[in-house]
This record gives structure tokens, sequence and C-alpha cells, in this order.
């Protein structure tokens, strides 16, 4: 049987407010996201043309991340059952608050191992890569090359980069990662402020 019902003269209101209001939300929305998105992208060219404070905030962040991290991990390690379980939290408790007091007494240093430390993953990936390049029978050349530069990056980035290179590397790595998302939100703002000029 059909429901023929007519519709409500306050469903009909209610419809008709929320069609006029969302077009005013979206309105409204795509300037905080806009704004945000440049926000991003200043800190960025701040972090980039300022390595040795980008590093030192990296250094620090860090070091209160392992920090607090330390602490849960012994506080876990004290309320947990079976002796496997604490040791395992007390070891990770104690190395986690080591790091931490380094990063802290070192940030700047700290934060530019962190260079060193994706060195050596290159190193491992481009081993890994060249050993399966020359046991594939498919894409071997591509696994070769591609292992070959991994392996070559990893080198240098580990042991030949000096020490301000790593700085300035960490420091636009960072920089170019805030601006790629401040643009990606700009582009998104955009979007968002042409549908709203759609509903309108």
């Amino acid at each position: 049987m059909n429901d023929t019902r007519q519709p409500h003269a306050d469903e009909t209101l209610i419809d008709r407010s929320l069609g006029a209001a969302a077009p005013r939300a979206i309105r409204r929305s795509w300037g905080w996201i806009l704004a945000y998105g440049i926000l991003l992208i200043v800190i960025g060219a701040v972090a980039m043309f300022n390595p040795v404070p980008t590093n030192f905030a990296i250094g620090v962040l860090l070091g209160v991340v392992l920090l607090i991290a330390g602490v849960v991990s012994f506080i876990a390690g004290f309320r947990d059952f079976g002796w496997q379980t604490k040791v395992v939290d007390f070891l990770f408790g104690l190395l986690a608050l080591i790091g931490a007091l380094v990063f802290l007494a070192m940030p700047v240093l700290s934060a530019a191992s962190l260079v060193w430390a994706a060195g050596i993953f290159f190193i491992v990936n481009g081993v890994f890569e060249l050993y399966h390049g020359f046991k594939a029978s498919e894409h071997r050349t591509m696994l070769l090359v591609v292992g070959a530069v991994d392996l070559l990056l990893g080198i240098y980035l580990a042991f030949l980069m000096p020490i301000g290179s790593q700085i300035l590397a960490l420091a636009w790595f960072v920089g170019l990662a805030f601006i790629f998302r401040g643009v990606l939100l700009a582009i998104v703002a955009f979007g968002v402020r042409k549908m709203s000029d759609r509903l309108t």
C-alpha cells in the first residue's frame, strides 16, 4: 500500500532551513581550511630557512615523546604479570629514557642523527633490493637500479654527509612536508568553495 501522506508544514520548513544553512556553513568552512593551509605553508618555509631552530624543536619534541614512552613503559612493567613481560617493559622503558636524555641534552645533534638513521634504512633496503634483483626473473633491471640507488644514497646519508648538511637536510624535509600538506589543504579549500557556489 503506497504512502500518500503529504509532508507536514514543519518538515518542509526544516528541510528548507537546512538547505539554506548548508551552503552558508560550507562557505564559512572553506576560509578556515585555507587559513590553516596557509599557516602550514608559512611554518614550512620558516622551518626550511631556519635549520638549527627546526632541529632543536624536533630534538626536544622527540625527547619529550621518548620520556613519556619510558615512564609509561615502567608503569606498565610494574602492573604486568609474568617476568618476561616485565623484562621487556623495563628494557624498553630504560632505552626510551636514555634516548630521551640524549635528545634533550643535545637536541640539534640528536635530531640530525635521524638523517643517519635514514641512511642506514636505505642501505638495508638497498641490499635487500639488490639481493632480490639478482634472484628475480622479472623486473631484474628495475630492482637492481633501485637497489643500487638506495644503497648509494644510504651510504652518503649515513657516512659521507657532513653534520651541517644533515641539519639542513632534516629542516628541509620537515619544511617541505608542511608546505606539501598546506598546498593540499589550500586545494581542498578552493574545492569546497566551488561546491558551495554550486549549492547557492
